[in-house]
């Protein structure tokens, strides 16, 4: 990954990070407007990688469009249905999820390792 690219993630998380805390602690309409926003740009995210293929386009588009959506409903479900201990849930998820991308991302570029799939990542050990 190149400086200039590191340096906009973790600008990104800076700014993003606490939004997405207000946002899930708050909950109502700024959690489901956060939601909202996740699934459009997880899903553009999505086919932008699967136009890419060849075979199997429709499937592709389905099958990930379809996961993305359930993960987020199930997100959802879990902070509302859930009330005060919903927020509990969704937080330990959330720090769950970047303590570990960031521990692999950091044990990744110091101990490295062979590449697991050049082609579709270059970059990941």
């Amino acid at each position: 990954m190149k400086l200039e690219t590191l340096h906009l993630r973790i600008l990104s998380a800076i700014v993003l990070a606490p939004l997405t805390l207000w946002c899930i602690v708050y909950g109502k309409q700024p959690f489901m407007v956060m939601m909202g926003a996740a699934i459009a740009f997880s899903i553009q995210e999505w086919f932008g990688m699967v136009s890419r293929e060849k075979d199997n386009i429709c499937v592709r588009f389905g099958v990930g469009a379809l996961y993305i959506m359930g993960c987020c409903t199930a997100f959802i479900a879990v902070r509302q249905h859930f009330g005060d201990h919903g927020t509990g849930l969704v937080l330990g998820l959330l720090f769950s999820v970047w303590a570990t991308d960031t521990g692999a991302y950091i044990a990744g570029k110091t101990i490295g390792g062979p590449k697991m799939a050049p082609t579709i990542s270059p970059n990941k050990t």
